[in-house]
């Protein structure tokens, strides 16, 4: 029976479903891997301030046109903040960029659409070289797809999709995670699914992208590489429409 299960749950991965419009509750924002100098197109709020930190780097320098955004530094300019963080609001409808630069001497960009949204916290990882993703480039154009991957990472519609009803219909993968279809966008090309993925062992587990791997998923991402035990994670993914 279990078996089953995990069989009808494997299947249900590469399946048109039914999509929620809700949203995460208490789920940890996604991290954007980013490349020296790599430019992002962003929703940020524009009546609450957004925060914007580097893993393992403090930023040190902001720059972007005089009266664009109104910037909190404090957190940057401590001497005893680890994260360095900088909260900042655009003060104009204008789509405006602002460049960042950090103690490690690296850099990119954040080109900013506003919202009458909440703020939101913006959470950049510089790229490693050992670093693995799963993608199949052979079908849609890779910038479409890093694209549509980053916007579902942060919360938004990705570009030129639609939000689909979703009925979540739970099952486990390895016994010990429990996988729920929590957003589906569906776009000409691609469809891109939003999984919640929980530990209900005693224990930590490790996950891979070569769990949920399908013939037709074009990029797969995961928010952690390990879930504790009854802690949660998310999976990304993006699917050809194309036969």
């Amino acid at each position: 029976m279990q078996n089953k299960k995990y069989l009808k749950g494997l299947v249900l991965l590469a399946l048109p479903l039914l999509v929620s419009t809700s949203l995460f509750a208490g789920a940890l924002p996604a991290s954007i891997p980013f490349e020296d100098g790599e430019q992002f197109n962003l929703t940020l709020s524009g009546i609450n301030f957004n925060r914007v930190f580097v893993e393992g780097e403090k930023i040190t320098q902001l720059s972007y046109p005089a009266g664009a955004f109104a910037v909190d530094k404090s957190e940057m300019e401590s001497a005893v903040s680890q994260e360095g963080s900088v909260y900042l609001k655009p003060m104009s409808d204008t789509p405006l960029t602002v460049f960042f630069t950090t103690d490690k001497g690296h850099h990119f960009s954040l080109s900013v659409n506003v919202s009458e949204t909440f703020g939101k916290t913006v959470r950049m990882r510089m790229k490693r070289q050992t670093a693995v993703r799963f993608v199949k480039a052979d079908v849609v154009d890779v910038s479409v797809v890093d694209e549509a991957m980053l916007a579902m990472k942060l919360g938004d519609i990705p570009k030129d999709f639609n939000v689909v009803r979703v009925k979540p219909r739970p099952f486990y993968v390895n016994k010990d995670i429990k996988v729920s279809l929590e957003k589906q966008y569906q776009g000409a090309t691609l469809t891109g699914y939003v999984y919640r993925l929980e530990n209900k062992a005693n224990h930590a587990v490790k996950l891979t992208t070569s769990l949920f791997s399908h013939k037709k998923a074009d990029m797969l991402a995961l928010s952690d590489d390990t879930i504790a035990p009854k802690k949660v994670a998310y999976l990304y993914g993006l699917y050809s429409n194309i036969s």
